[in-house]
C-alpha cells in the first residue's frame, strides 16, 4: 500500500519527521517504516520530456523549469535560482541568516542521495518586502545540471 501523508512532517505509518519537506503532492525525506533508525528513500523523478534541474554530483532530480521563479539570486557558490517547489531534498535545522536583503530564518537543503548542500529554504523573512520568499527554495546554480525538454544534459 502506498503511504498517505497527513501533514508535511508525518506519515501514517511512521513516526513524526521534523525535517520533512512538503512539495505540493508529495513529501520527501527519509521515512522510517518501522520506527527504527533505518529508513528508506522515496525519490521523485520527472518525465524525460520535462526540463529538469538535477544534482550535478549524482543526477538526482530537484525541480522543473516550470517551478523556476527567478534567476536573480546569489548563493555561497555564485548565482542561485528561486523555485516554488523542489523534491528529493532534506532540510537542516532552522538558522538565522543575515543576507543582503535582511534577516531571514532558513533551513539548509541537502540532496537525499549524495547529501551535498545544494541550497536553502526560506522559512521566515523579517522585512515586509521580502515576505514573497517565505516557503520558497533556493538552489545553487553551480551545483546543478539540467536535462530534458528535447535537449541533452548540461551544466545549469
Amino acid at each position: 500500500a502506498s503511504p498517505q501523508h497527513s501533514s508535511p512532517s508525518t506519515c501514517l505509518w511512521s513516526r513524526p519527521l521534523p525535517n520533512a519537506i512538503s512539495c505540493g503532492r508529495v513529501v520527501f525525506t527519509l521515512l522510517a517504516a518501522t520506527g527504527l533508525e533505518m529508513g528508506r528513500f522515496f525519490q521523485r523523478y520527472y518525465d524525460d520530456d520535462e526540463a529538469v534541474y538535477k544534482c550535478s554530483g549524482c543526477r538526482t532530480h530537484f525541480a522543473q523549469y516550470k517551478d523556476l521563479l527567478s534567476t536573480n539570486f546569489r548563493g555561497r557558490t555564485g548565482n542561485a535560482l528561486l523555485f516554488n517547489q523542489v523534491v528529493n531534498v532534506t532540510a537542516g535545522p532552522l538558522e538565522q541568516s543575515v543576507m543582503t536583503t535582511g534577516l531571514h530564518t532558513i533551513r539548509c537543503l541537502y540532496c537525499v542521495v549524495c547529501e551535498e548542500r545544494v541550497g536553502w529554504k526560506y522559512e521566515v523573512a523579517f522585512e515586509e518586502d521580502q515576505k514573497y520568499k517565505e516557503g520558497r527554495f533556493i538552489l545553487e546554480e553551480g551545483l546543478l545540471s539540467t536535462a530534458g525538454a528535447g535537449g541533452g544534459e548540461s551544466e545549469a
